[in-house]
């Protein structure tokens, strides 16, 4: 699966939290596009983030509860690619209402430390972190706009696709992501993001 960054070593943190649910009415499923809460054909939000991340019709086995959450047993996430991985967790995630989308959201309904998705133009910021700065320090700064309030993601080199893709953002790209909303500055309408995952996408 091809991303323009993603930091795998983040994702597994989520998964140390993962708890085996043990309702007694369980079915085993297996996930794909079209099938069930796990739709990804119509207009949700997940299902465009992960439309737009190229894992729409990616498979992965599931357990659903009868009260409809999502549930992998530590065998069979052990046994996920990363790109499964991403897939079940935000599946997971939304099942449980716990991951918001920060294009829909205003400043004052989040919250520092939820997961959230993302889809909006992003670019090096040089003005906060000249290129020679991005190269000493191994991380740029990307600002972008949703809603009414202003993006700013770090995102560290070593999580790139390669070395100088970072240069490839030095021009506006819509991109599509996820992370953990880490700061809100209300006064400044500033959202910052801890990124774990984005992707080149096409805009709406």
């Amino acid at each position: 699966m091809h991303f323009v960054y993603f930091a795998e070593q983040k994702l597994e943190r989520f998964y140390d939290f993962l708890v085996e649910r043990t309702e007694e009415k369980i079915t085993k499923v297996v996930l794909k596009e079209g099938s069930g809460q796990a739709d990804v054909k119509g207009k949700g939000t997940l299902g465009s983030i992960l439309a737009h991340l190229g894992l729409a019709s990616l498979e992965i086995e599931a357990n659903v509860s009868a009260s409809g959450k999502l549930s992998f047993s530590k065998e069979v996430v052990s046994e996920f690619t990363p790109s499964q991985k991403l897939k079940a967790l935000l599946l997971k995630l939304n099942s449980e209402g716990r991951i918001a989308d920060i294009n829909l959201k205003t400043v004052d309904l989040l919250k520092v430390g939820s997961p959230v998705v993302f889809a909006t133009w992003i670019k090096v910021d040089t003005t906060k972190r000249s290129a020679s700065k991005i190269e000493k320090t191994g991380a740029a700064i990307l600002a972008g706009h949703a809603n009414n309030y202003k993006l700013e993601i770090q995102a560290s080199l070593k999580f790139m696709e390669s070395e100088n893709a970072w240069r490839r953002l030095e021009v506006k790209r819509f991109i599509t992501g996820f992370g953990t909303l880490i700061g809100i500055e209300s006064e400044e309408h500033l959202v910052e993001i801890d990124p774990i995952v984005f992707a080149y996408a096409e805009p709406e």
